[in-house]
């Protein structure tokens, strides 16, 4: 990596719509920004399963593989260290090969693995406490609860973290003598959609005493199912999960889990990256996992401890204690002392003057600006549960409610209390509102790009400024497009190859918005600094990379620099740009083979409507134009000549077939080179000619004269051993609607009839 660059690390990563996920996600963007470095996500991101009922029968269903070539396009980013986060992942079974394989693909390019293990010993791991912290979560059933029927929900069975949880469920069970029965150990795809799996073991299963999920989102249908069978959990069913985050705490009763950090995860694993940026080998290694237990094992505790405090001095240093137990448990998962040291001083402040303003009566009760300063700041914090905090904050309240017995100091703490839970509920209602705002505003944007832009006709260039300009609008701060220059074909089960070389077609930035004309496109292939030479050098930036397709066909890339919440909708803005690139791409198409079918029926018209040896029309078309012609000038005085070849047959017989052609194109040339330009001329058939034109410049005498006289000066500077002579005709007429072309035809006989007996006996030259 060259010191005067910011290093950019590349993170393949898969479902983004789990907790887990998110906390991985938030710990990479934290870590990268603390550290100076550049983060570009490389997305593959699934159709929710909650969208499979309303998606049925939907073809979007059918190619969700595409997303999943995402990871191809590593090589035009150019990474100086790669993250391929192969847990997740791992959810696509149908799509990404095994670890080894995969891995092997991005050979050359400094690589760590999260969540599994490589053969390749160039290829460091990170890899959860899987087993040691599954491990002790079942010991605890076993042997603190003496659960002896225990099931087993595991996640996707390729899956790495899975396995080693559900190799630590065997062994405890294998450990106490309890047979290991393969029927109460089924597989779900870590969401919470597993509830027909649950049904089965319940069903299977009826004296179950608990089940052991693989993960705490699929817990959540535990509860559900338990709950519409009465069954209770912690009483009638223990439940445990794994990753201990928001939702453990959430569910009621709060679920007994292991506390596996995402956050830590890739905090770490974006350090051992780092380590690779500058040429250095990082260890492999486990991160380790403790088991928390709560009511949904079955454990009981005391709701509140009763508070046996005799002076303020012990008062306050029993509240120092609360507050160090509830920053420690709300910063469990976050690595960042600042932070936490931080929270630890506003939550201090704010309980001191909680103490101060009734105890101490240093504090007015009406001045709640000193409250507000402090819960403003505490519930601003981007990585901690609003909910949770109340939770721990109003547990120390209600210890000071018991610790006192005066009533009036009693009615105080209960008026901070509740002032404190309507704030915290408030700044709740507010966030969840602004965001139901701003998702209602998407809704609005996403599915405009392909209306709009199919009713405007715009070009290119335009059509890219708007795209950037409904990006913008949307909040993304930043945005690149990239397409192929031809669409890539790409069929299930097929092997993908992403392109050679891809182009930035339009881009914007705090800096600039560009759009290039198709000729002005930037072209990016494997060589050299990839889109990194595109994106602002000023600070850390944060991009995440998805792929543009609809059907079979893939387009290119759309990279953003967005927040985590915008994801679905940039994804979904995704697949209407790939819609609208299929569009746009038919309609060429269209136009081509419009152009093809044009010209093709132009020739196919021509071949009709002229005759093939001479180039004239023929019959069929002089009839067509000549019609045209006197349509177009009633009134006009129109002149129609008649023409043969004369002793044509003679030639044929003394000269052959090759004379004879040669002689009716020369007659046509006279009819052409004689006759205005806008006359309608044409050959009948063998030797036989007509012409229609306007005798405005032109009289019937003139015409025929013209003829006769260049002929006879053709004959004179022809080298052949004949003459090529005409009989000529001329008939005048006005156009006034009476006049039909059938008679006039009748009329050529007589009219040629005069000029044939004054013709020579024979065209051969003496």
């Amino acid at each position: 990596m060259r010191k005067d660059k910011r290093p950019t690390i590349a993170i393949m990563a898969g479902n983004a719509e789990s907790e887990y996920f998110n906390q991985l996600i938030a710990g990479f963007r934290n870590c990268a920004k603390e550290e100076d470095v550049n983060l570009v996500f490389l997305m593959g991101p699934h159709i929710p399963r909650y969208c499979k009922d309303i998606l049925a029968g939907s073809f979007s269903w059918d190619y969700e593989y595409q997303f999943h070539t995402v990871y191809e396009y590593v090589r035009y980013i150019q990474p100086d260290a790669l993250i391929v986060a192969y847990g997740s992942l791992s959810h696509f079974t149908k799509y990404v090969p095994d670890v080894d394989e995969f891995v092997a693909r991005f050979k050359g390019i400094p690589t760590l693995v999260l969540g599994d293990s490589v053969e390749d010993p160039d290829v460091p791991h990170l890899i959860g406490g899987n087993y040691s912290g599954m491990k002790e979560c079942v010991r605890h059933l076993v042997e603190d609860h003496g659960y002896r029927k225990i099931a087993f929900v595991g996640g996707p069975k390729r899956n790495y973290d899975s396995n080693r949880r559900m190799s630590a469920y065997k062994d405890v069970l294998i450990e106490h003598g309890i047979e290991v029965d393969e029927g109460m150990i089924v597989h779900g795809n870590y969401n919470e959609f597993v509830d027909a799996e649950v049904e089965y073991l319940l069903d299977t299963y009826p004296d179950l005493e608990a089940i052991v999920f693989a993960n705490d989102t699929m817990a959540k249908a535990g509860y559900r199912v338990c709950a519409k069978r009465d069954l209770r959990v912690g009483h009638d069913i223990a439940i445990t999960g794994f990753d201990d985050g928001d939702i453990a705490k959430a569910l009621e009763p709060a679920l007994s889990s292991v506390a596996h950090s995402g956050y830590l995860f890739s905090y770490r694993a974006i350090q051992a990256a780092l380590a690779l940026c500058d040429g250095t080998q990082p260890r492999s290694e486990e991160m380790k996992a403790y088991f928390n237990k709560r009511e949904s094992c079955g454990c009981t505790f005391a709701l509140n401890e009763k508070c046996q405090i005799v002076s303020m001095e012990a008062l306050r240093e029993h509240v120092a204690e609360r507050v160090e137990v509830i920053v420690d448990e709300l910063f469990s998962t976050i690595p960042y002392e600042k932070d936490k040291s931080e929270y630890r001083a506003w939550l201090s402040e704010f309980l001191d003057e909680t103490i101060q303003m009734v105890f101490d009566q240093k504090v007015e009760e009406s001045d709640k600006e000193i409250f507000y300063r402090n819960l403003k700041k505490m519930c601003q914090h981007p990585f901690v549960s609003k909910r949770f905090l109340l939770e721990y904050v109003q547990k120390v309240m209600l210890e000071l409610i018991e610790y006192t017995k005066d009533t009036t100091q009693q009615s105080q703490l209960n008026a901070i209390l509740r002032f404190t839970r309507r704030y915290v509920h408030n700044q709740e209602v507010s966030a969840l509102q602004e965001a139901n705002t701003d998702i209602s505003r998407k809704m609005w944007f996403v599915p405009s790009f392909t209306a709009d832009l199919i009713n405007a006709k715009l070009d290119m260039r335009e059509q890219m400024a708007y795209i950037l300009g409904r990006l913008k609008a949307m909040g993304i701060k930043s945005s690149y497009l990239f397409f192929c220059m031809e669409e890539v074909n790409h069929k299930l089960g097929e092997e993908f190859r992403a392109p050679d070389s891809i182009y930035l077609t339009a881009y914007y930035n705090e800096q600039e918005m560009i759009c290039y004309t198709p000729k002005e496109l930037v072209k990016v292939d494997y060589n050299g600094d990839g889109v990194s030479k595109f994106l602002p050098q000023d600070k850390a930036r944060f991009y995440s990379t998805f792929v543009i397709s609809s059907g079979e066909e893939q387009y290119g890339l759309l990279m953003v620099e967005a927040d985590q919440k915008d994801y679905s909708f940039v994804l979904t803005s995704c697949m209407q740009l790939g819609t609208l690139r299929r569009i746009i791409n038919m309609n060429i198409r269209e136009r081509q083979m419009q152009r093809e079918l044009e010209e093709k029926n132009r020739i196919l018209s021509m071949i009709s409507m002229n005759d093939e040896l001479t180039k004239l029309l023929n019959r069929r078309g002089f009839m067509e134009k000549a019609l045209r012609l006197m349509g177009a000038n009633k009134g006009k005085k129109v002149c129609m000549v008649f023409a043969d070849v004369d002793h044509l047959k003679e030639i044929n017989d003394s000269f052959g077939h090759a004379a004879g052609d040669f002689a009716i194109i020369s007659a046509a040339n006279y009819l052409r080179e004689n006759l205005p330009k806008d006359a309608v001329i044409a050959r009948l058939g063998g030797d036989e000619y007509v012409a229609l034109f306007i005798a405005e410049e032109c009289c019937k005498e003139q015409a025929v004269f013209n003829i006769k006289s260049y002929a006879k000066n053709f004959n004179v500077n022809s080298d052949k051993p004949f003459y090529v002579e005409m009989s000529v005709g001329a008939y005048e007429f006005v156009c006034d609607g009476t006049v039909e072309l059938a008679e006039l035809f009748k009329k050529s006989d007589e009219v040629l009839y005069e000029q044939k007996q004054s013709r020579r006996t024979s065209v051969k030259k003496i």
